[in-house]
């Protein structure tokens, strides 16, 4: 048991005189963190007092209550039968008592421990034990008596009264306040105020008239209601019976003359039996959850808030000179009353539009959420009028109109909380065009690793997956289409990216097949040169160089270009088949002057070539260099002065030039082809680089809240940079101009494209204002 009983009231005197008059003193420091706990505050409240004569054992009734309600509503431990009440020797603790004749509480306690319970319904209840002052003993005037019984009632959903041996004329005196009460409060709301009045006969000793618990309480009450004389009894039985829902009576008997000694410390071991049985049989009456009474102010169950709320109204009421008037106590119960049901109201209007308006609502027109506002302060204003009110009329209108001007002030927040989720919905869309965008270009990347037929597929599937993920969420239909178009274009943008640098894979492909075949042709000539210059010699040379020639040109990569390898490895074997019979051929020729010169003139116009495509030069440039080169071997070879008879021989050489130089240059095209198509997939990557590295410059120099002006000077600086880093490492080693500046206007674009971007943010940033930043803020840390 970790709880302790705290003081609600206290008595205490005004001054240090002797005559000094007795005031109340609430203890609020203590009751708030018990009523206001996150556990507590939001639960229905059903309070248990018990209140009656001093010295008749309250407190140490309670301290079993305590025992059942730490078994039942704390250990959960109530399945084992009626373990709940204790062992044999096991001393009684809780609230504090003890045996004589001098008071142990004083004022109105409760135990700090709030014992909560949660229905199959729903409902949530904080269950309070409360224990008052011993009522009219010689140390409390007639005025600290009746105020404490009197507080402890209003407050109470069952007010145990525990009277001793049986109900006196007296018992029910102390009622008169409440009876008064009663009239004018039934009289306003045709309503019992109060809940439930249950008397607790102590140390009952007719038994054979009588028998001990409820139904022999039943017996007694039923007796007395109807034997009710003189006509003043008779009056003040039937103001009691009609002040309250339900009135019960439960005849416990003695528990023994041990308790009178000193050392009694309430071991159950020194009980009588009977008055075991009737705490096992009385108590779950009281407090098992389907006897729980909560507690109700005009049909209203009270919250734990609410409920603290009328501990201070009525401690207002009742801490005054004079016991307090019962139309004061039912004007301070009616304001509250009423203040309460337009709270609930107010709620009520704002759990309405909250729907509307809270952060992960979408946008909706002004049109349609003012007529929402009606409806919600309609629906308000319904339930407030649909509950009984307190008092008189004018309390109707005084709340009534606290309602609509609390919500005519919600609903100008409302529409500017609204107004800024137009922004913030762009800024949404925004961010996730952005993502799917880097989303598309991270897979696609992915997919140039992979195979060259797949590609167009591939491609089109992420496309689509990316298209579904940028779903409409919880924005207006404009915005979306908007950003939607906007996506569109940067994806077809960056697919057209994508198919370039598949179609530079695709043409590398073909060039290394190519470059292979003319490798594959020189090594076959090379073997071919080694051999013996006959035609003997060359046949017996011709199969093992061919099929080196064969093996080196199928070492290439052919994976989704097999057409391609197919059609160059049949020309390569034709190829080889058509150089044997042409050095058979030479060989059959007569070595001349004119092959001399040929060789000579080769030789120079492959120097000459060479040089020009170790340049890296555009193939039309390479083109014009051949035909400048070769115009000037044929021109050289035409100055040979031969006879008449050579004429024949001379055009045969000649020829066989043309066809030489023409077959170098095929070589060293082949060749420079390939080094274009490289250069260009190199500018095309170190284009990515620039522009990754570009990305990530703004993504971290860029905040959400950056003006519009600190946008731009960070873009400048970070373009500046990316197209330095470009520029360098593209012409690091042989460069085409040409190309180079082809993909240095595609980087220039793709840079402005990411700019873009950031500078709508920050307009949308600059136009939200500060709504619109707290909203990003939150969506941020999402």
């Amino acid at each position: 048991m970790k709880g302790k009983p705290v003081k609600m009231i206290s008595i205490t005197n005004e001054d240090d005189t002797e005559n000094s008059r007795s005031i109340l003193k609430l203890n609020e420091d203590e009751l708030l963190p018990i009523f206001m706990s996150d556990a507590v505050k939001d639960r229905y409240v059903s309070v248990i007092s018990v209140a009656g004569a001093f010295r008749k054992g309250k407190s140490f009734l309670l301290d079993f209550f305590l025992r059942y309600m730490y078994a039942k509503y704390v250990h959960h431990k109530l399945d084992d039968g009626n373990g709940w009440i204790g062992e044999d020797d096991e001393p009684l603790t809780g609230f504090s008592w003890r045996s004589g004749c001098k008071r142990e509480t004083t004022g109105i306690l409760i135990w700090s421990d709030v014992f909560l319970h949660d229905y199959s319904d729903g409902r949530k209840v904080a269950i309070i034990l409360m224990d008052t002052q011993g009522t009219f003993d010689s140390e409390s005037t007639m005025k600290d008596c009746s105020n404490i019984f009197a507080f402890s009632t209003m407050i109470s959903s069952v007010q145990i009264f525990n009277i001793q041996s049986n109900i006196q004329k007296d018992d029910l005196q102390h009622l008169q306040l409440f009876t008064e009460y009663g009239k004018i409060a039934k009289k306003d709301t045709g309503k019992q105020p109060f809940q439930k009045l249950q008397f607790l006969i102590r140390d009952w000793q007719h038994k054979w008239e009588y028998s001990y618990g409820a139904d022999g309480g039943k017996q007694l009450l039923d007796s007395l209601i109807k034997n009710r004389k003189p006509l003043e009894n008779q009056q003040l039985y039937e103001s009691v019976v009609k002040s309250f829902n339900n009135i019960d009576c439960y005849l416990m008997p003695h528990p023994g003359f041990v308790i009178e000694e000193p050392d009694f410390n309430g071991c159950l071991k020194e009980i009588r039996t009977d008055f075991k049985k009737a705490l096992l049989d009385f108590i779950p009456k009281i407090l098992a959850p389907e006897n729980l009474i909560i507690k109700e102010i005009n049909g209203i169950e009270l919250k734990a808030t609410h409920f603290f709320n009328y501990i201070q109204e009525y401690f207002k009421v009742f801490n005054t000179k004079e016991f307090p008037e019962p139309t004061t106590i039912f004007k301070a119960t009616a304001e509250l009353n009423n203040e309460i049901v337009a709270n609930t109201a107010k709620e009520i209007y704002e759990a309405e539009m909250e729907k509307y308006v809270r952060p992960d609502a979408p946008y909706i027109e002004e049109k349609e959420l003012k007529k929402i506002h009606k409806e919600a302060l309609k629906k308000s204003t319904d339930y407030y009028e649909n509950h009984i009110i307190l008092g008189k009329e004018s309390f109707l209108k005084k709340f009534y109109e606290k309602i609509k001007n609390s919500a005519s002030s919600n609903l100008s927040q409302y529409l500017q909380i609204n107004k800024g989720k137009l922004a913030l919905t762009e800024l949404r869309y925004l961010k996730l065009l952005n993502e799917c965008v880097t989303n598309f270009n991270e897979k696609g990347q992915e997919i140039l690793k992979g195979s060259l037929k797949e590609f167009d597929q591939s491609i089109e599937v992420v496309k689509s997956e990316i298209y579904k993920q940028f779903t409409k969420k919880n924005g207006c239909e404009e915005v979306f289409q908007k950003i939607r178009k906007q996506l569109e274009e940067r994806i077809e943008k960056s697919l057209d990216d994508l198919k370039n640098q598949n179609r530079l894979r695709w043409k590398l492909a073909e060039s290394e097949i190519n470059v292979n075949y003319v490798e594959a042709k020189k090594l076959y000539e090379e073997l071919m040169s080694a051999s013996e210059q006959s035609i003997e010699g060359l046949e017996e040379t011709h199969p093992d160089a061919k099929e080196k020639a064969l093996e080196k040109f199928r070492n290439v990569p052919k994976e989704g270009v097999e057409n391609v390898f197919e059609s160059f490895e049949k020309r390569l074997i034709e190829d080889l088949e058509s150089k044997l019979n042409s050095l058979k051929k030479w060989c059959e020729s007569q070595q001349t002057a004119f092959r001399m010169e040929l060789l000579k003139l080769k030789e120079s116009y492959e120097k000459d070539i060479r040089n020009e495509y170790e340049k890296l030069l555009a193939s039309e440039e390479l083109l014009q260099k051949h035909e400048e080169f070769k115009k000037q071997a044929v021109k050289k070879f035409d100055g040979i002065r031969y006879d008449i008879g050579m004429e024949r021989c001379f055009q045969e050489v000649r020829q066989e030039l043309i066809a030489l130089i023409d077959e170098k240059f095929d070589y060293y095209r082949t060749k420079n082809e390939d080094n274009l198509i490289k250069f260009e997939t190199r500018c095309a990557s170190k284009k990515e680089d620039a522009k990754k590295a570009f990305s990530d410059a703004l993504a971290g120099k860029i905040g959400w809240f950056d003006s519009v002006e600190k946008v731009k000077e960070i873009y400048n600086a970070a373009r500046w940079d990316a197209l330095s880093k470009y520029t360098k490492e593209v012409k690091d080693g042989p460069h085409n101009q040409d190309t180079l500046k082809k993909y240095e206007s595609k980087l220039k674009e793709d840079l402005k494209t990411l700019y873009e971007w950031y500078e709508n943010r920050a307009n949308l940033v600059a136009v939200g204002g500060t709504l619109v930043a707290a909203a990003l803020t939150a969506l941020l840390f999402l």
